[in-house]
Formats: structure tokens, sequence, C-alpha cells
């Protein structure tokens, strides 16, 4: 009951301080550096240990401006796949309560980067965010993030920019804009060489988003990967698809466990787009039909039917 009074207190403290939320924010923004109207974060940058060279968030300021709002788009299921560039993803699913704590003890930071003039609509901040302990362990983790908010102050939408982890192997997330306000971002992985340093190239992913005029960003996936995506078939089984440029792999779901049973991973047939996927012991030819149904063929000349879900 006491932690309870305690966490009251301080949102109360939080939300008092915030009484004119339009000319809070006006100065909250106006402490970010500008930094120009593309987006662009590079792996050479975030390898810099930048958050070294920025400025912490101002106490309080946290909870307010990033935390709350991110903690709030999770609840109401308003967020961007989970995998992907979602923000909750870096939370670690700790509620408001664990953030208070967290914060007291060091454990979290988050500093300001700067501000991106993307539209005169809406701001765009950019943060980055450290977990301290596994910096201190060599993990090196730190992410890089966008939020949207309204001209006075409202959270609209946000997205993971970069990232880089030092674990069981080397990831790095970079960025860059396009025109037409699309967000390329891209998810490298590399090996460990044996002196300990990032060498040959395990994997590179490319993720497409679309930030709209009034700042929400859209997952754009599937105009440049067609197959991306789920198809559910009649009685609630469902196939997931992942596609990129060097990675094609789908996974079988029966309604029934939930549980992958089947996966396919061989290439796109060039000619006629078709792949295999194996489900239990049968192995199936599948192809796209247009662009919102899966047809699996079956050895009886008959075809099983799934459709994106949406």
């Amino acid at each position: 009951m006491k932690h309870c009074l305690i966490i009251f207190f301080v949102l109360l403290i939080c939300l008092s301080a915030k009484a004119q939320p339009a000319a809070e924010f006006t100065r909250y923004y106006q402490g970010f550096k500008k930094l120009g109207s593309k987006v662009y974060i590079s792996q050479e940058w975030l390898e810099t240990s930048p958050q070294k060279k920025l400025k912490l968030v101002p106490k309080g300021d946290e909870l307010y401006w990033i935390i709350g709002p991110i903690l709030k788009q999770s609840i109401n299921n308003n967020t961007l796949p989970f995998g992907n560039q979602g923000l909750t993803q870096f939370l670690r699913g700790n509620s408001l309560s664990a953030h208070i704590d967290l914060l007291k003890e060091k454990a979290f930071s988050y500093y300001q980067y700067g501000s991106y003039q993307l539209s005169n609509q809406y701001r765009s901040l950019v943060y980055l965010f450290v977990d301290e302990k596994m910096w201190k362990d060599s993990i090196e983790e730190v992410h890089c993030f966008l939020i949207n908010y309204t001209l006075q102050g409202k959270f609209i939408s946000g997205i993971l920019l970069g990232r880089t982890s030092k674990y069981t192997n080397y990831q790095v997330d970079i960025s860059r804009q396009l025109p037409n306000q699309v967000l390329l971002i891209k998810s490298i992985g590399y090996m460990w060489d044996a002196n300990g340093k990032p060498s040959r190239k395990e994997y590179e992913q490319d993720h497409y988003y679309q930030i709209n005029d009034q700042g929400q960003i859209k997952d754009i996936q599937q105009k440049y990967y067609p197959y991306n995506g789920r198809f559910v078939d009649i009685g609630g089984n469902y196939i997931d698809i992942e596609q990129n440029k060097s990675w094609f792999f789908c996974t079988y779901y029966s309604k029934k466990s939930n549980v992958g049973i089947g996966a396919g991973n061989s290439p796109l047939n060039a000619q006629d787009k078709t792949f295999t996927i194996n489900i239990g012991k049968n192995k199936y030819k599948a192809e796209l039909a247009g662009n919102d149904a899966l047809v699996l063929n079956l050895p009886n000349g008959k075809v099983w039917v799934f459709k994106r879900k949406k």
C-alpha cells in the first residue's frame, strides 16, 4: 500500500508540473538540438558510444514524455509488431512502478539526442536508451528511438531507429529516410572472430515503415516483400511468413496447439514464385494467389487455401 501511495504522489507531482502541457512541451522540445529534416542513424555513429556526449533527459520528464505514453500505447495495443521496431521491446515488459524503481537505481538511462523537422504538423524527438547494467557487463546495448508528438505534446507514435548489442553475436540496427516519408531500417548481425571483433556478416534484413501526414507510423513491409505476413485458413490454422532480400522462412501453426509444427525455408522459385513448406511428415508446394491468398497444393489434386490476415 505504501509503495502504491509513493507511485501515486510521484505521478501527481509530474502531472502538476505539467499543468500547462503545451507550454511545457515547447520548453521541453526546445531543449533538443536540431538534426535536420531527414532521418539518418549510422552504424559508425552508434559505435562511438554516443550517449557519453549527450545530456540525460531531465528527471521526471522521462516518466511524463516517454515511459508513460509508451506504456499506455502498449496497453491500448497500438504498437508496431513485436520483434521489429516496436517501442515496447526495449522497455522489457516493466510496469510503471518498476520503471520508477529502476530510474532511482540508475539502472536505465534516457538521453536527449535531438529533433527532426519532418513536418510542421507534429514534433519528432529522438532519444537514446541505455541499460546501464548490461553496459557494465560489456554487452553495450543502446537503443535509439523516435517519438512523434502533436504540437501540444500529445504522444502520436514511435519507432526504434537504431540499436547496437554485443551479446551472442553483434547486432546493429541502422536507418535512413527515403522519399515519401518512408523509413528504411536495416537489422544486421555479425559473427565474432577469434579476437572478439565483429567480422563475417550473418544476416541483413530490411524493414520498411512510412510516416503519414499526422505522424502515425505504418508497417509497409508487404509493399516491398509481398509474401510477408500471416495467412489463416477456414479452421483457424495459420502460416507466418518472413520474407526479406536474403531471408525467406515460413512456419505453420495448428489452432489446437498454437505451436509451430511445420516449417519451410526453401527459396522462392524465380519463375513461378512458388516455395515448399513441410507440415508434419508432408511436403507441400505453395504459391501466392494475388496479394491476399496463399494456396497449398495437396497430393489429391485439391488445394488448401490460407487468406491473409489484415
